[in-house]
Parts: structure tokens; sequence; C-alpha cells
């Protein structure tokens, strides 16, 4: 009994694991305790099941020590405790994006079917890590993530421990499931450091200084969504929360950050686009237009809770309730410093950042409400009515190049590029599927109306677009419109003086930039409010998308001029900027066309404002669109 047993839990385990063999496991099925060690996971498996982007490969995982206690008597209400000792993992970059995962409802690991008993002990499992080992290796550094004492627990909808089948949420009407789990860690740390066959062919010679970051303990709270039909994840909501975070940066050390980031961004960006599209297309397929959410008398008790508590798009957030940070010049002290006098031997900037939230939506309707954005209110109401302005402006001059298109010239000129127009919200949210078969619609590529560059050839006609008029055939691939949100929120924010080696202690203190609470502002006005709104178009569909826009709201802020920290600050940035030049961070490539508006509330000192915005002005004028500042 207990040897069929045991071949059972090899079975299933060698879905995730290679290299399995009976001596390796150790089990006693009347305990519910079982034991393994040297386990080596299969990285074709784990890269699946933590849906690693294309730009990322795993090449090795494993973990020394293994122990599983399962209560039998009380799978219900008592989770299964998964301990492991150690966790090693090597990951690298591709030189070439892998292959993206295949966007199928039945995973390699899966075992198929409905929502049943064995998922829900599944997705209750608490599992405890004492150590997580990541090396991440590139071309141009090497990086290393150590996190300590991880643990992953099921939760009640408000993230606090509770019955184990308090921990979900189901509403069969919809067909759907809410889990809620929290993952904890006490310690992590980061380092990463320049690769050395890359940093001996810089040129300038600019050294590469290690980073470091140590942070306190820190949780994420994870709210899935699932289908009870094939338990495939329809959304998630993750919300890391950070505790307080103090350090110390030298300008060599972001020279470092900024290179790494670098050498980074076009691999993450290609796989970006190419990612955002698929996942978009599978999670429109998904999920109706519009959820109709009943409230008779035949729901369940639980349904208010899964309305309450439903995660309508799949989003991403960071909470951290205050960020330390000192800025300090010690790269080139003879060229790189200030000539002032107090500042000729280096000196540091303290800038204190307080309730710092970071909200990411990258599958958004474009034309969708916003109500059930994680505590989300509007910074102004000039937004929304701004971007609309960019919205219709992009749809008449689309709408009017195809009304002028008879005589077969191309819709685009020169100088129109293909991100610089929209279509009207109105014509969009109003349209609404008329058959079933427009869904399948979204593979198709739109060669049909628009060649690869994005401008609409010549033969446009009632042929081409299969009995559909210009105009409707805008406004059927304009319904699908889906937009990439960033959103910074920051409460407060403090920037003390200069200090340096002969500085009297009071002046550490003293404050430089601050929130100007005299102004006796509405609670909900942040001190920065930043949004960022780029736009695509699901599945294959290759069709001209508006441009970004960047918004960009700043709260009563009170500047005290001092001569030592404008001009340490001056001579901070023009040493950063000389390093960038140098490794070749500075070339700008092509600028992209993006839509900016800045709105100031009775910002002080205003002259010193307009007088930085002058600056660089001219190096701004040629990258942007249309630029506001109120």
């Amino acid at each position: 009994m207990a040897s069929i047993f045991k071949n059972q839990v090899l079975k299933h385990l060698s879905k995730f694991a290679k290299n399995l063999s009976p001596d390796k496991l150790h089990l006693s099925t009347l305990k519910g305790h079982g034991e393994l060690r040297n386990l080596e996971l299969n990285e074709k498996v784990l890269t699946e099941l933590l849906e690693l982007p294309a730009w990322l490969c795993l090449t090795k995982a494993t973990c020394n020590y293994v122990t599983l206690q399962i209560s039998w008597t009380k799978l219900k209400s008592v989770p299964i405790h998964l301990s492991l000792d150690e966790v090693v993992v090597e990951m690298k970059t591709c030189e070439d994006l892998r292959p993206p995962t295949p966007m199928t409802n039945e995973a390699s690991y899966k075992s198929g079917g409905k929502y049943g008993f064995s998922d829900r002990v599944i997705d209750g499992m608490t599992v405890v890590v004492n150590s997580v080992v990541i090396n991440f290796s590139s071309p141009a550094f090497q990086a290393s993530f150590q996190l300590s004492r991880v643990v992953l627990e099921s939760y009640c909808p408000f993230f606090k421990k509770k019955d184990l089948r308090l921990s979900r949420i189901k509403e069969p009407d919809r067909g759907e499931v809410l889990l809620f789990k929290r993952l904890d860690w006490q310690v992590l740390r980061i380092e990463a450091k320049s690769s050395d066959d890359n940093a001996n062919g810089l040129s300038g010679h600019i050294p590469l200084t290690p980073l470091r970051l140590i942070t306190n303990q820190g949780c994420c709270k994870m709210t899935i969504k699932k289908k009870l039909s094939d338990c495939s994840v329809v959304g998630s909501r993750l919300i890391f929360v950070l505790d307080d975070l103090l350090w110390v940066l030298t300008d060599a050390q972001l020279v470092a950050a900024l290179h790494f980031v670098q050498s980074l961004s076009g691999l993450v960006q290609k796989a970006t686009e190419l990612e955002q599209k698929q996942k978009a297309k599978q999670k429109l397929e998904q999920q109706p237009d519009k959820h109709v959410y009943s409230h008779s008398k035949s729901s369940t008790p639980l349904s208010p809770a899964f309305y309450r508590h439903d995660v309508v798009e799949t989003s991403y957030h960071v909470l951290c309730s205050r960020i330390d940070l000192h800025l300090c010049d010690d790269m080139d002290p003879k060229d790189g410093r200030s000539q002032h006098a107090n500042l000729k031997s280096g000196g540091a900037l303290q800038v204190s950042l307080d309730k710092l939230i970071m909200d990411y939506y990258p599958y958004h309707r474009a034309f969708a409400s916003r109500e059930h954005w994680l505590h989300y209110s509007e910074p102004s109401s000039s937004r929304s009515t701004w971007v609309q302005q960019l919205l219709t402006l992009f749809n008449e001059k689309l709408q009017s190049k195809v009304d002028v298109n008879a005589t077969g010239e191309s819709v685009y000129t020169k100088e129109s590029p293909k991100h610089n127009i929209s279509p009207s919200a109105e014509t969009i949210v109003t349209d609404s599927p008329t058959s079933p078969d427009e869904k399948p619609l979204l593979t198709r590529k739109a060669s049909t109306i628009s060649n690869s560059s994005g401008t609409l050839t010549p033969d446009v006609s009632r042929k081409s677009i299969s009995g559909l008029s210009r105009k409707s055939s805008l406004q059927w691939n304009y319904r699908y419109l889906m937009s990439s949100c960033f959103v910074l929120r920051l409460e407060d924010i403090v920037a003390y003086k200069v200090s340096t080696s002969t500085s009297s202690r009071t002046r550490a203190i003293e404050r430089f930039l601050i929130y100007n609470k005299s102004a006796h502002m509405p609670s909900d006005i942040k001190t920065i409010h930043l949004e960022q709104t780029s736009y695509y178009l699901p599945g294959e569909i290759d069709f001209p998308v508006p441009s970004p826009n960047l918004f960009l709201h700043i709260g009563p802020l009170k500047l005290y001029l001092d001569t030592p920290t404008i001009l340490w600050i001056n001579a901070f940035y023009l040493n950063l900027q000389k390093c960038l030049m140098s490794l070749k961070l500075g070339a700008a490539e092509t600028p992209s066309f993006v839509n900016i508006r800045v709105e100031a509330l009775l910002p002080q000192d205003l002259d010193f404002y307009l007088c930085l915005i002058a600056v660089e002005r001219q190096s701004c004028l040629n990258q942007l669109s249309h630029f506001y500042l109120d």
C-alpha cells in the first residue's frame, strides 16, 4: 500500500521535477509526513508556471531538502504544510526572445477538469522556505537576490488569518472563484555588479560600482481569480508592501544602475510589446465586454463579497511608507564637484519620500471606467478632458484621411507620425459586438486595411474590409483599443539642504523643498501624481494607435533658495550626464512622440521654476508633440 501511494506521489512530482528516484523520497502514509532530498526542478515547467517574460530564461532550480505534512482528517480546514530549506535558482537573459508560453488553458503541469476538491487543497497549501537565492546573469552585469524566511499562506479577503474555508469566494453564476494569498519575507538583499568582460570594454574607463540594497521585512498580498470550468487564471492583483527603506546612493552607483537598466531595456520592450498583445487578446476572449451582476434573491450570500473583492483586470501595486535617500558625490572629486569653497570636499543631499504608491495596469480597456482601480482618484478634472481631446483629435484626423483616400493617396504624410491621433470615446463605448462571430476577428491581421508600417493601403474598399465601411472598420478596431497605464503617487516629499563635512549640525535639518501644508488642500491632493499611458491593439491587429501621453500634477511645493544646494545639484547632474555620455547611454535614439501636460498648484518661487524649464526647453521641444504648463 505504501509503495503504491509513493509511486502516485512520484508520478505527480515528475511534472515539476526531474531525475526523481524512489530512494530520494521518504514517505510515512499514515502520519502524513514525507521527506525529499536534492530536488531538481524542471526548468521548462517552472518557466511556464511562473509565466516568466520572454527575455528571461531559467537555467537551473534546485532544493536541498523538502518536507511535507498532511493532516488527512482535516484537509478542509488545515492546509498542507510544505517546508523547503534552501532554494537556488539561476536565470539569464536571452540573446533573442524565446518563444512565448502557449496561450492555452491546459498547461503541461495541469491535470485538467473542473475546479474540485483537490484544487482547493493545493490552492490552500502553506509553503515555508528558509532561504531563496536567485542568481541572474546578463552580458552587462550579474545580480543576486537573497530572501530569508519566505512564507506563503492563505488569508481571508481582508488578509487576516482565519479558517482555511474563508480564504476563497466562489461565484457559481459567473463560474469564477477568488483566492487570497499572502507572501511574507524577513530580509531581502539585492546585489549587482558589472560583468568583467563588459567592464573592460567601457569607453572612458568609468568605474561601475557594485550596487547593494538591503530591505527589512515585506509582503505581497495576492488576489487571484480562476475559472471553475478549467482552473485557468483569469486575472490577479498583486500588492507589494515594503517596510521603510534607507538607501545611500553615490553618483557612481547611480551610473551603474542606469547602465544595467539600459542594457535590458531593448529586450524588455520587445518582449512586453509581444506578450501584451497576446495576453490582452486572451483576456478579451475570456471576459465579456460587461459583467452583469445579479443581486436577485437567488444570489448566494457570498455574492456581495465577490463583487467587493472582484479582480476586474490584472494589476500590480507597490506601497512604501517611507524612503530616505542619501545622494553623495564621490566618483570624480577633481572635476566632478562644484568649485564653491564649501563644496570642494564633496557633499550629500537627503530626500525623504512619504507614502509612495506605484500602480500598473497593463490590460486596461482604453475607454473603460477606472472606478475599480485601487484607491484611485482623479488628480484634476482637466486630466480626463485633456486625454479626451487628444483621442478626439486622433479620431478626426484619421477619419478625415480615410475619407479623402478615394484617390489612392496614402493616409499618412511624412509629417504625420503613426502615433499621433485617436478615436472618439462616445463612438467606441456605444459600439458593441453585433454577433458572437466578432470575437474571433481578434486573430485577423489588419493587413486588409493597413500595411505593416501602420499606413492605410490605397486599395481600401468594402470588399477588403468584408463588407464594412471604412468608418465602421475604424470603430471596430478601436472598440478593442487597450491601454497600459502606470500611476505614481507621492503623499509628501522633503529635500534637505546639502550637507558637507564642514557644515553645522543645524544645517543638516534645514529644508530645501517641502510640501506647503499651509495651503490647506483637500486630503486627496497628492504632492506628486504622475500618469503615463500608452495604447495598443490586442492580438495580431496591426493598426495605428494614439500616441502615448504623460500627465503630471504637482501639489503646492515650497522652495527655500539655497546657493550651495543649487550648485551641488547642478554639478551632480552635469557629472552624471558626462559619465552617461562616456558609456554611450546618453545618445538619444529616435525620440518617441509623447503628449505631456504638467499642472502645478500654488508653486512658490515660480521664477526659479521657470528658469529651470527654460534651461531644458530647447532640448525638449524637438521631442514633444505638445507641452502644457498650468
